[in-house]
């Protein structure tokens, strides 16, 4: 009978150990992935992520206002965030630039943005534009050409990045907001990592 207790020890000892680790290795995995699952911190990468992948995401919103059997657009934005490795992004900073301006070209609204701020206040040179526009006898074209506001864009990404540090675990996160006012063009570099 000895011999059979042995056989046993030996049949149940490796099943004790393989449920001892499907306890405790559940455990670890959950509470790796539970930080970033939900709650403030869920648009951070996963840990142990690879900081070289960056993630570029857009979001678009447009009012319209119908009157009269007319729909008219009264104000557009579309917000880009940048998120990833520091140095990820700072090394790709020409293939950012150029996939956030092919995005934005492909947008309808494109055609639409205009030099001035949406704020009332004009510069003086803004006001004297204007006087001569409206002396001249044709009608101004109050639109901006597609490459001042792809100039525009690349520039603010640019200034973005350059001043951008790491943040939350090596990673840094940069907002941009482009809509139908180029003066207002900005992208804000180390933008907290908050949920939506």
């Amino acid at each position: 009978m000895t011999d059979s207790k042995y056989s046993r020890l030996i049949f149940l000892g490796p099943l004790f150990v393989f449920l001892l680790l499907g306890i405790v290795t559940p455990a670890v995995s959950f509470g790796q992935s539970s930080t970033t699952g939900t709650g403030a911190f869920s648009n951070l990468p996963p840990p142990l992520s690879n900081p070289s992948l960056i993630s570029i995401t857009s979001e678009n919103k447009n009012t319209y206002t119908i009157s009269s059997g007319f729909a008219k657009i009264n104000n557009f934005v579309t917000t880009y965030t940048i998120t990833g490795g520091l140095d990820s992004i700072r090394s790709s900073s020409d293939l950012i630039i150029s996939t956030i301006i092919k995005d934005f070209d492909s947008n309808a609204n494109i055609g639409y943005v205009r030099s001035g701020s949406s704020s009332s206040q004009q510069s003086p040179q803004q006001q004297e534009n204007q006087i001569q526009q409206q002396q001249q006898n044709t009608l101004p074209n109050p639109f901006v050409d597609k490459s001042i506001v792809n100039e525009t864009v690349s520039t603010a990404i640019q200034n973005a990045i350059s001043s951008s540090s790491i943040s939350i675990g090596g990673y840094t996160q940069i907002k941009c907001n482009f809509g139908m006012n180029l003066a207002d063009y900005i992208c804000n570099s180390n933008v907290p990592f908050l949920a939506k």
